[in-house]
């Protein structure tokens, strides 16, 4: 069941991807539905890479996967905070540039220390049954820069809280209560 929802799941994705290009083709002022496709195409991505991870056979294997999985993750959450500002005009820009420079030390500090940004050191992987399907979980140290993706990963919901009360103080706007759903589900997502 892990592979058939996982696999929905970026299918899904991909498919959201593919109509807001071809709404951003025949609408080519609208950037937001590029940043969105972009968004959708990498959550895809990280999707696959994921998945693939649970079912890695060494550590060597499933420490590669997690490493790359943080690109298509950067570029996801870089997107809808594009997607935001592009497609509301709400967010503070401030806001954007910090999460940026926190998201990209960390990426930096990802493919620099350890087998990834989560750990220093993965010295197994354990079989565990989640559900009745068989998946593996890495057995490691925690790497201490993961706090560096934690704290950007807070300035990310604060962008997406602030952009929110942003569209709720401007109830003239016809979208603003979509708008803020969208925004309160990206949050849950994250």
């Amino acid at each position: 069941w892990i592979d058939l929802a996982w696999t929905m799941m970026c299918t899904a994705a991909l498919s959201m991807a593919a109509i807001h290009v071809l709404v951003w083709f025949k609408r080519r002022d609208q950037l937001g539905h590029l940043a969105f496709a972009l968004a959708a195409l990498s959550l895809a991505a990280a999707g696959l890479i994921e998945v693939t991870s649970l079912r890695a056979a060494t550590v060597s294997e499933y420490a590669v996967l997690v490493r790359w999985c943080f690109v298509p993750t950067f570029i996801a959450l870089v997107s809808f905070m594009l997607f935001v500002r592009w497609q509301f005009n709400v967010g503070r820009l401030w806001l954007v540039i910090l999460f940026c420079v926190l998201r990209l030390a960390a990426l930096v500090v990802n493919f620099s220390t350890g087998p990834s940004l989560g750990f220093t050191e993965i010295s197994g992987l354990q079989p565990v049954s989640l559900f009745g399907a068989q998946i593996v979980a890495p057995i490691g140290v925690v790497n201490p820069w993961i706090l560096l993706a934690q704290a950007s990963m807070l300035v990310f919901v604060a962008f997406m809280i602030d952009a929110a009360l942003q569209l709720r103080r401007q109830p003239q706007r016809e979208d603003s209560r979509s708008a803020t759903r969208i925004l309160g589900s990206i949050v849950v997502f994250v």
